[in-house]
């Protein structure tokens, strides 16, 4: 009974992955730096804007895109992270520094 299950767990799972996976039909060249344009309506549906940044992971003789998405400097957290200054925090440590600073409590924070 539970290699039964197992199976249609897994035949599930592919299912799911394959209606993740979907082919917009568009066929691009690079250019002569090696640069490929993203269809506009892959751009449109994702909500890709001018200037967002991208990891670039090489899989087998695969090449994925994922939306990177900075971490904070002091719990490594990808929650709500802003940049501040030359690094980024997320909600709770924006938060815990505003209150400590608020607090007069920077001498007691730096040691």
């Amino acid at each position: 009974m539970s290699t039964t299950m197992e199976r249609n767990t897994q035949a599930q799972s592919a299912q799911t992955h394959q209606a993740q996976a979907q082919t917009t039909g568009a066929i691009r060249t690079t250019d002569e730096l090696n640069r490929i344009i993203l269809p506009k309506t892959v751009c449109e549906q994702l909500g890709i804007l001018a200037g967002d940044k991208f990891e670039v992971t090489i899989q087998g003789s695969d090449i994925l895109l994922k939306r990177h998405a900075p971490l904070c400097l002091a719990c490594n957290d990808d929650t709500d992270v802003q940049a501040l200054h030359r690094t980024y925090l997320c909600g709770v440590c924006r938060d815990a520094v505003t209150s400590t600073l608020r607090g007069g409590e920077i001498h007691e924070a730096i040691k």
